[in-house]
């Protein structure tokens, strides 16, 4: 048996002893030890900023994973914990990125702006030149000079002990809008009792937020900029120091600070985000903000379940989307670490009624099935569909013909089926084969909106519009690199763009598959591994589903 001694010197809880190994390996996993070499490097970086001499410059350099992050967080902290006490005016860090060129030249100008949107520098378009007294116009050309010295002024008014470079922005306006709304998920549940934590966070929601608090328009524009006016002393009750109105950073400590100490006996709360993909590769602030939201909720996620919190946030994205902004920074790969789950709707089985697709299809036909009243079935897809699909001179497995209309996804094939569901006479309780052809037509429709979707961002409307009203029909539902790159020659928006890079994304998306040596279409998103064709040399086919909308047939 071990000692008292022995007891007090052990780092973990002594009940881990009796968990189960799988326990044991989480709680290491997940246990952190700060490393000489990491402390050594805070108190150093710390000391030049406590006593610079002639030192205005530190490099933290180091490979992705050693710390740069956690060092960043623990000087931020200390820093603020010494210095904002001494003087309420000063910010005493400040962070902000110096995001990568779109060209070969630094942005100078989006620098300084982001440095005085960091030192929370009110009406940046509208400074003053103190020389001219003239009005700075961000687009003009001495813009550059005049932002300098607004730079420069903020930082003698501020006075930051540093200036670091870390991407921070968004983090305090996206822990406002997802803590405002799984709090408001949380004030409605019953089985969280009438404790007086629970009472004070239904007080807050019904005061602050009366009958809209789901709102994101409301949380974001009227909160943010004046404050939010909280009841009358609950917020003093937490330590909070007494206030007209408070920040929104400040709401957020009172948020965390209060889901922290709820007791939830077994309620599990989520937050589902969705619907974020379409401008992320378009629209650079756009793809900044869906940045600083997935840092927070990697933020928030991990703070919850340090803090025994059962609480999660998860966002939805397409791969491309989420691969794009992986890829526009080392640090941002720390995103995706133990936090990212890849649906797969396929396996290895050529069944593909065994496939997970197809399960999940089950399921929402029987729970369609039961709504009416009726008793579920055993194999639904069977009960609902024809055996076979019939064409001049092929005849396929309904289930198999109709997934190579889509690109194996559960909506797709939902759409399908409610198109179907919508030419069907009125209490039938299978689908006959002719309409499923007649329903052909609107379920290509709807497949051209979702490929237009997912190319928006990497082509102008006008580029997507030409490629299905114009490319497509010209070159037919096959053709090879030759005939598309004379297509592309003479296209009115397409002639300055390179036709590999085109094919490429447009073989990625689904839009087409790749014909190999055996006359069969290969497709990305069927296949775990593609073997991969030099595009000058290959041959393509243009998704099934969208034949119909082509007049292929």
């Amino acid at each position: 048996m071990p000692s008292e001694t022995q007891k007090e010197e052990r780092l973990f809880p002594e009940q881990l002893l009796s968990s189960s190994i799988s326990e044991r390996v989480e709680f290491f996993e997940n246990y952190h030890i700060a490393h000489p070499h990491l402390s050594k490097a805070i108190r150093e970086v710390l000391d030049v900023i406590n006593n610079p001499g002639k030192r205005s410059l530190v490099m933290v350099i180091g490979p992705s994973g050693v710390g740069k992050s956690t060092l960043f967080k623990s000087v931020v902290s200390n820093v603020i914990r010494n210095y904002v006490a001494q003087n309420r005016g000063q910010i005493p860090i400040v962070g902000v990125e110096a995001l990568a060129p779109d060209s070969s030249n630094f942005d100078i100008k989006d620098f300084y702006i982001r440095s005085l949107q960091s030192l929370r520098e009110p009406l940046i378009e509208y400074k003053i030149s103190c020389d001219d007294d003239v009005e700075i116009q961000i687009g003009k050309k001495d813009a550059n000079r005049q932002l300098r010295r607004s730079l420069e002024n903020a930082l003698k008014y501020r006075s930051p002990k540093a200036f670091l470079d870390e991407y921070e922005k968004y983090v305090d306006c996206w822990k406002w809008v997802l803590l405002s709304q799984i709090t408001g998920i949380l004030v409605k549940d019953s089985g969280l009792g009438d404790s007086e934590i629970v009472g004070d966070l239904r007080h807050f929601h019904a005061h602050v937020f009366k009958d809209n608090p789901y709102i994101l328009q409301k949380l974001v524009n009227k909160r943010i900029k004046r404050g939010v006016r909280t009841p009358e002393g609950l917020l003093e009750k937490y330590d909070f120091e007494t206030k007209l109105t408070y920040s929104i950073q400040e709401i957020n400590e009172f948020y965390e600070m209060i889901l922290s100490d709820i007791k939830y006996d077994d309620n599990k709360f989520m937050l589902l985000i969705d619907g974020l993909d379409e401008k992320v590769k378009k629209d650079k602030i756009y793809n900044e903000a869906i940045i600083g939201l997935l840092w927070t909720i990697k933020r928030l996620n991990t703070k919850f379940y340090n803090e025994g919190v059962p609480m999660k946030f998860v966002i939805m994205l397409r791969s491309d989307v989420y691969n794009h902004i992986l890829d526009q920074g080392s640090n941002l790969n720390k995103l995706g670490e133990d936090n990212e789950v890849e649906l797969d709707w396929i396996s290895a089985s050529s069944n593909k009624l065994e496939y997970p697709l197809a399960e999940l299809i089950s399921l929402r036909i029987n729970n369609s099935i039961t709504k009416n009243g009726l008793k579920p079935v055993i194999d639904p897809i069977y009960d609902l569909l024809p055996e076979r699909v019939h064409g001049k001179d092929w005849s396929r497995p309904t289930w198999d013909w109709m997934l190579d209309m889509t690109t194996y996804k559960p909506r797709d094939i939902i759409n399908f089926l409610n198109c179907c569901k919508d030419l069907s006479k009125s209490g039938e309780k299978s689908i006959t084969e002719s309409v499923i052809w007649s329903a052909l037509k609107d379920y290509s429709e709807y497949l051209v909106k979702e490929f237009k979707a997912e190319l928006y961002g990497h082509f102008t409307s006008n580029q997507i519009n030409e490629l299905f009203e114009s490319v497509f029909p010209k070159v037919g539902k096959s053709f090879s690199y030759k005939n598309f790159e004379k297509v592309f020659e003479v296209s009115e928006y397409f002639n300055q763009l390179d036709p590999v890079d085109i094919l490429n994304l447009l073989t990625k998306l689904g839009i087409l598959g790749t014909i190999d040596k055996f006359g069969h279409a290969q497709w990305e998103y069927r296949r775990k591994t593609i073997v991969k064709q030099d595009i000058r040399t290959s041959k393509f086919q243009i998704h099934l589903g969208l034949w119909k909308v082509l007049s292929f047939w």
